[in-house]
């Protein structure tokens, strides 16, 4: 519910729609959140494998025996919403046992939770492809290929990341159980090259199965009203607040330009994850004085979003993962802005053209180094953003997304693809 994959997933779904096809879309372990509230939102089925029925299987076998009724309770969207509001653990290495379980399948602990879903699917017309959005959710696939006789596609989203970060022997029995799954997926979406050969690694996955469609972004959606400047430079961050996503690094380089002088400040926006690490870099800024340059805004459902863009001199998450797919930098992109990322994963395909900054991961003075280069010159922030929206629209237009993903879909379920938009 926190990265932007459900908003992207149901953008993608509402273009394919809208080019005739008949989609069933079944959120899985929490409700779906389509952050543009300007767009109908496709219908989605009740939430199946739920995420507070999926730990209580987990940890109890007196839920493993309970009626339907009292599942289907658990999984009420408000209910799971209220659930995510509070210090829910989203940590590779405290989920390693339930999250080999779930991968297992039938033999896993939740094989009450997939049955469900069986029942559910059964209840509808026949699919002629499913889609998994993530290879997470790879326990299903063996019992859905059983069941339904279908392609059955996967997408790529950096899980190797996730399954890396467990303990053992967690991270090691997971990629056993990922790599067996995938021989039931017939074929895989990767977003980029970098992504696909980190998931060629990780997985004994045979290259012809495999795909590269880039992610998406409407420019239209992000379009700035005017040009005008920032009367101070500001950077803005977007993103879930956890030290993977790397405040902390923004926080130390603004500090660093803060004492030689220099005005700047920094907005910050998003789910919070990790209170005692926002406690930390709170704590830090008001130790050095410094904390009235820096704004926090919490969540932000779209139009606020886009406000938040448009108001900012550039975008700064200096993630300390691979990103898989940098959507949020994206929507940056489209919105016109000078975007800096860390020299790995998606960016520096992404930001090729001068699209974008690229940093050394995890340095703050790095950092400190390009923000203080963008401060004084600029008429290079105005280069930037400008190729920046260029490639946005050019090289990951939403109509490129939704139609490679149409093309790829009824290849792989031997339908005919039509001829242009």
């Amino acid at each position: 519910m926190y990265c932007g994959a459900c908003a992207r997933d149901m953008m993608l779904a509402r273009g394919l729609m809208e080019r005739g096809h008949d989609m069933l879309i079944v959120p899985l372990y929490t409700p779906l959140r389509d952050d543009n509230p300007h767009l109908p939102a496709p219908a989605t089925s009740a939430v199946y494998l739920g995420g507070i029925n999926a730990w209580l299987q987990q940890v109890s076998s007196f839920f493993r025996i309970l009626p339907p009724a009292f599942d289907r309770m658990l999984d009420n969207p408000g209910l799971l919403r209220w659930v995510s509001r509070f210090a829910v653990s989203t940590k590779a290495e405290d989920l390693g046992p339930m999250t080999v379980s779930v991968l297992s399948g039938r033999e896993g602990l939740q094989k009450k939770e997939l049955e469900r879903l069986v029942d559910f699917l059964h209840s509808q017309s026949p699919p002629d492809l499913i889609c998994l959005t993530n290879m997470l959710l790879s326990g299903i696939a063996p019992e859905l290929k059983r069941q339904f006789h279908c392609p059955i596609v996967c997408t790529f989203q950096g899980e190797d990341s996730f399954i890396q970060a467990m303990s053992e022997p967690w991270g090691s029995r997971a990629r056993e159980l990922m790599a067996s799954n995938a021989e039931f997926i017939d074929l895989f979406i990767s977003p980029n090259e970098s992504c696909t050969h980190r998931m060629l690694t990780f997985l004994p996955v045979p290259r012809e199965k495999l795909c590269i469609i880039p992610i998406g972004v409407n420019v239209d959606d992000y379009n700035r009203i005017s040009d005008t400047e920032q009367p101070v430079f500001t950077v803005g961050y977007l993103s879930a607040i956890t030290p993977a996503k790397g405040l902390d690094i923004l926080a130390a380089a603004v500090l660093t330009l803060l004492e030689e002088g220099r005005e700047i400040r920094v907005k910050v926006a998003g789910k919070t994850l990790n209170d005692k690490y926002l406690h930390e870099i709170t704590t830090m800024l008001k130790n050095s004085g410094r904390a009235n340059s820096f704004e926090f805004y919490g969540e932000l459902e779209f139009d606020r979003k886009r406000e938040f863009l448009h108001d900012i001199s550039a975008f700064c998450v200096p993630s300390r993962l691979q990103e898989a797919r940098g959507q949020a930098w994206l929507e940056a992109m489209a919105a016109g802005l000078t975007v800096i990322g860390p020299d790995n994963g998606a960016f520096p395909e992404m930001f090729s053209e001068d699209a974008g900054k690229l940093i050394i991961p995890n340095d703050p003075l790095a950092l400190a180094t390009v923000l203080r280069e963008l401060m004084d010159d600029p008429e290079e922030v105005k280069r930037y953003g400008n190729n920046a929206v260029k490639r946005a629209g050019e090289v990951y237009s939403l109509n490129k997304l939704i139609l490679s993903t149409e093309r790829a879909y009824l290849q792989i379920a031997g339908q005919p693809c039509p001829d242009g938009p």
